[in-house]
């Protein structure tokens, strides 16, 4: 058959002819490029230089940028990375799509879910074809779990730091047997408080098995600044990079250059983490201490700002799928919307319903919600 298109061999071509040109940025002329454009409307609207760009992850673009970024991650995880050791991203959401895309196009196809887990990283190792298994976790058990025996040696351990929906640290020794049993390792920690983290022993920069992302301020509550960070070892930056150009894009310029004004001053970026567990603390002991019935148990938070209540359903001979439509039935019609455990992947504990609780919601949230539960317990739906 004669031939129509010629494959997109961008990668191949740049990394054969261009690369060093555009790493090093040394143009005679870039007539095809993206960097260095001019706008004349820009100037009719009266923008800055600054705001004509694209700023994104690719070759040494943000190298200046980076380095400032990176003064904060190396006291984050008492660690002395480099700039090929980190990949700038939207948020850890694109970084999750990110490193699924770079891991399954290295021959990886198999991941194994902790539970609870974030659902738009499932969603997202779905569309990719991953073969997904998903590893319960029981609260009479504390929520401890066994690996899964014999992994291919293409399998992925997918975990969360603290972990989410309950707010607990991980058990360090769980993820030290993962990488000698012969896991890759990737730890989700979105929402991590602890400074230096609480996993800086595990080192991705060292470690070819594992990988970090990390947000730069979610965990304090800050939501419209849009930077998170992939960390890893540096034989993943040239496929994180062309994973990056393909799925995410520039990055947002003015989350940018805040995230590096913050980064500036580190024992600041400490404080406020501080500050933000004292917030979650309170918040918790509110809530603690209006969960007056047994049946209602709020899980301990030891980190980050997201865990789960425990509702004790009252009518035992009931079945789960009732239970649940009657108290989803409650929370409808007193104007209050909940997310249950089965969305986090928590598995069916039979007479238990999980909630999840943001604590940075405030007071008239969160107390206000514990009220209902209080209320449902009571009511004839519970019954």
């Amino acid at each position: 058959m004669k031939r129509v298109f010629f494959p997109d061999d961008f990668d191949r071509i740049n990394k054969k002819f261009f690369n060093n040109i555009r790493k090093n940025r040394s143009f005679q002329h870039d007539p095809s490029g993206w960097l260095e454009t001019e706008s004349m409307a820009s100037k009719f609207l009266d923008l800055e230089p600054r705001f004509i760009e694209y700023k994104s992850d690719y070759q040494n673009q943000l190298s200046i940028q980076k380095n400032k970024i990176i003064n904060l991650l190396n006291n984050w995880e008492n660690e002395t990375l480099h700039q090929d050791n980190i990949t700038l991203t939207n948020s850890v959401t694109s970084g999750s799509l990110i490193t699924l895309l770079m891991l399954k196009q290295t021959g990886f196809k198999k991941i194994f879910f902790e539970t609870p887990t974030y659902f738009g990283t499932i969603k997202q190792a779905e569309s990719l074809g991953y073969e997904i298994e998903f590893i319960p976790a029981y609260y009479h058990e504390n929520f401890e779990y066994p690996l899964p025996q014999n992994p291919h040696k293409n399998s992925i351990l997918w975990t969360t730091q603290p972990r989410t929906s309950i707010g607990i640290n991980q058990e360090k020794s769980r993820l030290s047997k993962a990488l000698s049993e012969g896991f890759f390792l990737v730890i989700d920690e979105a929402t991590e408080t602890l400074f230096p983290s609480f996993l800086s022993h595990l080192s991705p920069k060292e470690n070819k098995s594992i990988i970090k992302l990390r947000s730069f301020v979610k965990c304090l509550g800050v939501n419209g600044i849009r930077l998170s960070t992939i960390i890893h070892h540096n034989k993943y930056r040239l496929d994180l990079m062309n994973a990056l150009e393909a799925f995410q894009g520039a990055i947002d310029l003015n989350s940018l250059e805040m995230v590096v004004r913050l980064a500036s001053n580190t024992k600041k970026i400490q404080n406020a983490m501080e500050i933000a567990r004292n917030q979650v603390k309170s918040n918790y002991s509110d809530i603690k201490l209006n969960c007056t019935s047994e049946s209602i148990v709020p899980l301990n938070i030891d980190n980050g700002y997201i865990s789960s209540i425990i509702l004790k359903y009252q009518d035992k001979g009931q079945s789960q799928i009732k239970n649940r439509e009657s108290l989803l039935r409650f929370f409808s019609k007193n104007n209050t919307p909940i997310i249950l455990g089965s969305t986090m992947r928590f598995p069916i504990h039979h007479g238990f319903e999980f909630i999840k609780v943001n604590y940075f919601k405030n007071q008239t949230n969160l107390i206000g919600a514990v009220n209902l539960l209080h209320k449902f317990l009571l009511s004839d739906n519970s019954k």
